[in-house]
C-alpha cells in the first residue's frame, strides 16, 4: 500500500501512515487494490446489507488469493461470497436473485419436487446463467422423483378396477360375498332360523306323541305285529313288547312329519333284520311337523335378516341351503339316539332288541328340503317385504302386492288351503267317531295334511290309487272299482265335497274378476292363461313328492308293496 499523502510504502493491513501519520482509511478504500472487492459489494440489488459499512469489505480484502478458488468452489458451497470473479454472481443470486424461475418450475409440477430443486442448486460447476446451473443437480445428489414416475425397487401401486401386470405382487382382497356369508351375522341368523324351524317341529310332534303315549304297550304291540318282524318275535324266548318312552314317540312323529323312511331293525350281537330275511320301509307323506318346521325356519330367517339387512342374492340362498344340511343331520342324529322300541328278548343267549329307526337317506333329503324352503322364504321376504314385524304378515303383504297370474295363483292355493283344511278336520273327526276311538283324533299332525289333499283330489274329480301287491283299486265319485270285486258305489258325503269345490273355483274366479277390472293390463288372454298351467304344475309336483303313502316289506321270498297314491 502507497500512502497517498506522502507517498511511503505501507504493510497492506495499516490504518495510519507510519511517516505522515494520516489515517489511511478513506485512502484504503478508494485505493485500486480493492476495486474488485468494492464491484463484488456493489452489484448486490437487493441491498441487504449498507455499502459504507467497514465490517463487509474487510475480510474480503483480506484474502486475495484467487487461484485455489475454483478448486473450494464443489465441496464447500458455504464460502462461496469470497470468490473473486466469474465465481461470484452463481453464489450471490442463486437464492434472491432468481425469484422469477422458480414459480415458473413449480407451476406445471407437483409442490414437492420444485421444492427439491432449490436446494440441489448450489452447483458452482456450472458457471452459466443461475436459472440453468439450478436445473442440472451435481451427480450424487438426491433428486425427488416427478410426480408419477416409478420409484426403482418399490411395488408398483395398486388402483382399483386397473388390469394386474404378470408377475406382479398382488394383495388379497377377501370376496365380499364370502365375507358376509361367514360373517357373524350370518351365522346368528341362520342358527335362528334353525333353532325355530326345530323347536316348531317338535311343538306339533308333542301333539301326535300324546296319542301314542296313552295307547302304551297295546300300540306298541300292534307296531310288533308288521308282518315278518311278528314271526322273528314270536321266535325269540321269552320276547316281549316294551312300552317306548316319551322322546322316542316324539322322534317317531317328528321323522313321519317330514315323510321320512322308517325302517325295521335288530340290535344285540350279530343279528340284524337280513340275517331273517326281512326287510321293510314305511313312509308318509308331509304332515304338521314338517309344516311347522317350514314356518319355524321362514320365521327365524325373516326376524333376523331383516334386523341385520342380510341380502338374498346370494347369501340368503346359500345360507338357505346351509340351514337345510344342517337340519337334516340334527334329524339324522336324532333319530340314531332315540328309536322306537318294538321289543326285547333274548335268542341263543343273545340279548337282542328289535327296533324302528328313522335312520335314512330319505328322512335326510325330506328334512333337507323342507327347512331350505321355509329358510328360502324367510330371506326373501326380508329382503322385498321387510315392512312387517314378522313373516306372515310380511307373506300377506307381498301377496297382496302381486298382479296377474301370481295373484290369482297365490289367492287360489291360500282359499283351497283353508276350505280342505276344514274339510279335513271334518273327516277326523268322522273317522274317529266310526272308529269308537277318540283318540284317533289326537293323530291329527301326521293325518290332517293327507286327508286334504285326498278330499280335494276326489272333489275335483281325481281319483285315489290303491296298489298292494298288483292289485289295483281306484276310489273316485262314482265309486271304487276294483279288478277282482268289480265296481262299489261310492258314499254320498263325497258329493257334497265336490259341490265344496265348484263353489270355491267360482269365489275364486270372481276375485279374478274383479281384479282385472281395476287392473287391466293382465286382462287379457295373454294372461290369463297362464294361472290354470302353474295350478296344474304345482298340483302334480305336491302328488308326486308329498302325496303317497308307501307301505313295503320282503321276507324270505315273499315280497309286498302297498301304496296310496293321488291320481290327479
Amino acid at each position: 500500500m502507497i500512502c497517498p499523502h506522502c507517498g511511503a510504502t505501507l504493510s497492506s493491513a495499516a490504518r495510519f501512515c507510519t511517516q505522515c501519520g494520516q489515517t489511511l482509511a478513506v485512502a484504503a478504500a478508494n485505493s485500486n487494490d480493492n476495486v474488485e472487492d468494492s464491484t463484488v459489494l456493489g452489484t448486490a440489488p437487493h441491498g441487504t446489507a449498507a455499502a459504507p459499512q467497514p465490517e463487509a469489505p474487510a475480510p474480503v480484502a483480506a484474502f486475495p488469493e484467487p487461484v485455489p478458488a475454483p478448486q473450494a468452489a464443489a465441496p464447500q458451497p458455504e464460502p462461496a461470497p469470497a470468490f473473486p470473479g466469474a465465481e461470484q454472481p452463481a453464489a450471490e443470486p442463486a437464492f434472491p436473485a432468481v425469484p422469477e424461475p422458480v414459480p415458473a418450475q413449480e407451476a406445471p409440477a407437483a409442490p414437492v419436487p420444485a421444492a427439491e430443486v432449490p436446494v440441489a442448486a448450489p452447483a458452482g460447476e456450472v458457471p452459466a446463467a443461475a436459472p440453468v446451473a439450478a436445473a442440472a443437480p451435481a451427480p450424487g445428489t438426491f433428486v425427488a422423483p416427478a410426480p408419477g414416475a416409478p420409484v426403482p425397487g418399490a411395488p408398483a401401486p395398486v388402483t382399483p378396477g386397473a388390469p394386474v401386470q404378470p408377475g406382479a405382487p398382488q394383495q388379497f382382497v377377501p370376496n365380499p360375498m364370502f365375507k358376509e356369508l361367514f360373517s357373524a351375522r350370518s351365522l346368528q341368523t341362520a342358527a335362528i332360523s334353525l333353532a325355530f324351524g326345530l323347536i316348531g317341529a317338535m311343538a306339533l310332534a308333542l301333539i301326535g306323541s300324546i296319542f301314542f303315549l296313552s295307547a302304551g304297550s297295546s300300540w306298541a304291540s300292534k307296531l310288533s305285529m308288521v308282518p315278518g318282524l311278528s314271526g322273528m318275535m314270536s321266535d325269540a324266548s321269552g320276547s316281549g313288547t316294551v312300552t317306548p318312552n316319551f322322546f322316542q314317540f316324539l322322534i317317531l312323529v317328528m321323522v313321519l312329519g317330514v315323510s321320512g323312511q322308517l325302517s325295521p331293525n335288530i340290535t344285540g350281537g350279530n343279528l340284524s333284520m337280513s340275517s331273517f330275511g326281512v326287510s321293510g320301509h314305511l313312509w308318509m307323506p308331509v304332515g304338521l311337523p314338517g309344516v311347522a318346521l317350514v314356518l319355524g325356519t321362514a320365521f327365524g330367517a325373516y326376524w333376523f335378516a331383516r334386523k341385520f339387512a342380510i341380502r338374498f342374492k346370494w347369501t340368503g340362498i346359500i345360507s338357505s341351503v346351509i340351514v337345510g344340511v344342517v337340519m337334516g343331520f340334527v334329524y339324522l342324529i336324532l333319530a340314531a339316539i332315540f328309536p322306537l322300541t318294538l321289543g326285547a328278548g333274548s335268542m341263543g343267549g343273545i340279548q337282542a332288541k328289535a327296533i324302528l329307526t328313522g335312520v335314512s337317506a330319505r328322512t335326510y333329503f325330506m328334512t333337507l328340503l323342507l327347512a331350505a324352503i321355509g329358510a328360502f322364504f324367510g330371506y326373501l321376504l326380508a329382503q322385498y317385504a321387510s315392512d312387517s314385524n314378522n313373516v306372515f304378515t310380511a307373506a300377506w303383504k307381498w301377496a297382496h302386492r302381486t298382479r296377474g297370474f301370481v295373484r290369482t295363483l297365490l289367492d287360489a292355493a291360500f282359499i283351497y288351503a283353508v276350505v280342505f283344511t276344514v274339510i279335513g278336520f271334518i273327516c277326523l273327526i268322522m273317522l274317529s267317531s266310526s272308529l269308537h276311538n277318540g283318540q284317533m283324533f289326537m293323530l291329527f299332525p301326521i293325518l290332517l295334511p293327507y286327508l286334504s289333499f285326498l278330499t280335494f283330489a276326489l272333489g275335483s274329480f281325481g281319483a285315489v290309487g290303491i296298489t298292494a301287491s298288483g292289485n289295483i283299486a281306484n276310489l273316485s265319485l262314482f265309486g271304487i272299482s276294483n279288478q277282482y270285486v268289480g265296481s262299489i258305489s261310492a258314499p254320498w258325503q263325497l258329493w257334497l265335497v265336490f259341490v265344496v269345490f265348484l263353489i270355491t273355483t267360482f269365489y275364486i274366479a270372481l276375485r279374478a274378476a274383479a281384479r282385472n277390472i281395476y287392473d287391466p293390463a293382465y286382462a287379457g288372454w295373454q294372461h290369463s292363461w297362464k294361472s290354470p298351467v302353474a295350478t296344474l304344475v304345482i298340483w302334480l309336483i305336491v302328488t308326486f313328492l308329498f302325496t303317497s303313502v308307501t307301505l313295503g316289506y320282503t321276507m324270505q321270498s315273499d315280497t309286498s308293496d302297498v301304496s296310496l297314491n293321488i291320481a290327479a
